[in-house]
């Protein structure tokens, strides 16, 4: 018999065998479903354009859903709406690559209640060749809890819910890093109880437990909240002032939290007076960092109850040369123009009634390899003391120069860029020419220069100085006093030079809206420089009170000449006085402290600030 024939026998055996095949086949099928359905785990399969084909039981437990409201549709319906286009473009990407991934997600359920889930996410094709992507979900929200549970409890103390030691570090070396780069201080205050082992021995550690919290309260109640406020352990607290630009903020807080003790903690119905003594680190003059910041504030609080407890002490109030001589940091300054180390920062200068940037003011930083970013107080006398200041005024004016006739070539509205000037330099023979030539280098207008001096710069300058300032205002450069009323009284040589400007120290608006004495000077100087034709340039605006106040002077100055004016109208045709001078530009951190030039183009680009 042909063996390609089969009897009649031979054929029902083979189907018999093949309907066994076809039954195992429903079977493993079957199980398998069972298998994807009851498993503890979400399952789903989507198409290319992002549709649901297949869901498993758990997956829709899981999201609250029924598996015909889950199929055919998009799965972006569990995604959060600010979510969405972020995970459609991923999921395009993802089928484009084939990859397996695993990504942690927020999503949502039928009820709009969010929670995490992990998904590990599989690309393969169908039996037609179709792309799909098979994903398996697994909800770790009660994971995530207890996650930020022993996350909590290794960044803060178990007694008073204060950061711990750990949080501080990292907060302290993230506020190093910034400040680093935005040009400011931060301030580290270590806190130790006065006695409190006595407390202890005396009334018990449970009272002493009491205690701490109580005083970890009242801290955390009095602080800004910008501040980060640590129970280092045992009755040692420290803070964490991260952005300061003035000392008398850091002061100022010291003596507040010295005074938050004077009041009595209430422990076991009883009244508990206690004292703290504190010491200050400040970056980056008291250590560059952490540990050593840390150390000398430690230091500084172990002085501070060496002298009379329940006070303060700053480590120093000068740069922590300890690994620098002053000589090296002379030998230092000599290469830092060859280096390339100094830079310039420009503080805006804004019309008080528009807003507008109208001028700036160019300061000069060092950036030194080894101590950090330097301020002028802090190499500016070495320089004069060695003569230095003659090439570094030179780039200051150069590079001011050149910088603002760059702002004015992008497009950007002219503007005055302010510079200081020294007594060295304006004492140098060439010192007209240097600065002429400059001004024909750089291409800028003469009238967009601003040259500062000092009230001590014009007293001890001979009649042969205040010549070449006279010359440099006829070619248009303008001329300002700067820290007017902190030096001799000059107002004859107020006349005689005929400035422009007179900027008003900042130690007279530090409170003048809380100091009338500072108040009466201020208004008495707006009067002076009116009736001088002088502008004046109010500095340090750091509150919107300074601002507030400062406007309320100007307006009563306004009324008061107006009155004036008004009374020599009836008499003359051209009143003596003028009101002009009385919308001045003003600088300060209330506006923007010191930024690099890259940073005040930004500000140009805006234009002007809001003035409330």
């Amino acid at each position: 018999m042909n063996r390609y024939h089969k009897t009649k026998k031979e054929l029902i055996q083979d189907i018999e065998a093949m309907e066994k095949e076809i039954e195992k086949l429903k079977k493993t099928h079957e199980n398998l479903q069972t298998l994807f359905n009851t498993a503890p785990i979400g399952l789903s399969i989507v198409n290319e354009e992002g549709l649901y084909e297949y869901v498993n039981e758990f997956y829709c437990k899981l999201y609250g859903y029924t598996p015909e409201e889950l199929i055919g549709k998009h799965f972006s319906m569990v995604i959060p709406s600010e979510n969405k286009a972020a995970l459609i473009e991923q999921h395009k990407a993802f089928m484009m690559n084939r990859i397996t991934t695993t990504n942690e997600f927020k999503v949502i359920n039928k009820k709009q209640e969010q929670f995490t889930v992990i998904v590990t996410s599989v690309y393969f094709t169908d039996s037609n060749a179709l792309p799909k992507k098979a994903s398996y979900v697994v909800d770790i929200t009660e994971q995530k809890k207890i996650e930020e549970i022993f996350r909590y409890q290794a960044y803060h103390d178990s007694l008073t819910g204060l950061p711990n030691r750990k949080y501080f570090m990292e907060s302290l070396n993230a506020a190093r890093e910034k400040c680093s780069k935005c040009n400011h201080m931060l301030a580290v205050m270590f806190l130790d109880l006065d006695r409190f082992k006595n407390i202890n021995d005396v009334l018990g550690h449970s009272a002493g437990d009491l205690l701490i919290q109580s005083v970890a309260e009242r801290l955390r109640k009095s602080l800004d909240e910008t501040y980060v406020l640590s129970r280092f352990g045992g009755d040692e607290f420290v803070i964490l002032l991260p952005e300061v630009y003035y000392i008398d903020i850091i002061i100022k807080t010291a003596e507040k939290i010295i005074k938050l003790f004077e009041l009595p903690f209430i422990i076991h119905g009883k009244e508990l007076f206690i004292t703290t003594s504190m010491g200050i680190g400040i970056y980056p003059y008291d250590g560059t960092d952490s540990e050593t910041l840390i150390k000398n504030a430690d230091t500084a609080m172990y002085k501070a109850k060496t002298h009379s407890r329940g006070n303060y002490q700053l480590y120093s109030s000068a740069i922590n040369l300890s690994a620098f001589s002053s000589l090296a940091l002379e030998n230092d300054l000599y290469h830092a123009l060859e280096k390339n180390q100094l830079v310039l920062y420009y503080q805006p200068q804004v019309n008080i009634c528009t807003g507008e940037i109208v001028g700036a003011e160019a300061l000069i930083r060092w950036q030194h390899p080894e101590l950090g970013l330097l301020n002028p107080d802090q190499f500016i006398p070495l320089a004069e003391d060695n003569g230095l200041i003659i090439p570094i005024g030179k780039w200051v004016l150069e590079t001011a120069c050149m910088q603002n006739r760059k702002w004015q070539d992008f497009g950007y509205s002219p503007i005055k860029i302010a510079v200081n000037l020294s007594a060295l330099q304006i004492q140098q023979n060439d010192f007209v020419d240097t600065v002429t030539n400059i001004l024909r280098t750089s291409r800028l207008n003469p009238s967009d220069l601003e040259l500062e001096i000092t009230e001590s710069i014009v007293m001890k300058s001979d009649i042969e100085d205040l010549i070449k300032l006279n010359q440099l205002k006829q070619l248009g450069i303008k001329f300002s006093m700067d820290d007017f009323g902190m030096g001799y009284s000059s107002l004859n040589n107020l006349k005689n030079l005929n400035l422009h400007h007179l900027k008003i120290d900042r130690s007279f608006l530090y409170d003048i809206d809380l100091n009338s004495n500072n108040c009466a000077i201020f208004t008495a100087i707006l009067f002076l420089a009116n009736s001088l034709n002088l502008n004046i340039v109010p500095e340090g605006i750091e509150t919107q009170n300074q601002l507030d106040f400062l406007k309320k002077i100007l307006n009563f100055a306004r009324s008061t000449l107006q009155l004036k004016i008004n009374a020599q109208l009836q008499t003359q045709s051209k009143p003596q006085i003028t009101t002009e001078n009385l919308c001045p530009k003003v600088q300060g951190f209330l506006f923007s402290p010191p930024v690099p030039a890259d940073q005040f183009e930004e500000l140009l680009k805006k234009g002007k600030f809001e003035i409330l």
